[in-house]
């Protein structure tokens, strides 16, 4: 499960399998739904995941876009 910032419709057209680099400030989690996830390489380094986890890119130390 994939989550950030911006709108659904920016979701829906992003290609997780992309060798293209998104956004310095895009925003993301993954939350771990199976055990057999193993690990992810991330910008600092390999990350293991297990199954109830939420992991967060470095950017969400930035704070939070509000609107309104």
């Amino acid at each position: 499960e994939i989550s950030n910032r911006y709108s659904e419709e920016f979701m829906d057209g992003l290609d997780l399998g992309s060798s293209l680099m998104p956004p310095k400030d895009l925003m993301t989690s993954a939350r771990v739904m199976e055990s057999r996830c193993g690990s992810i390489l991330t910008d600092s380094g390999c990350i293991q995941m297990t199954a109830g986890q939420v992991k967060a890119s470095h950017s969400d130390l930035q704070p939070p876009i509000t609107h309104g």
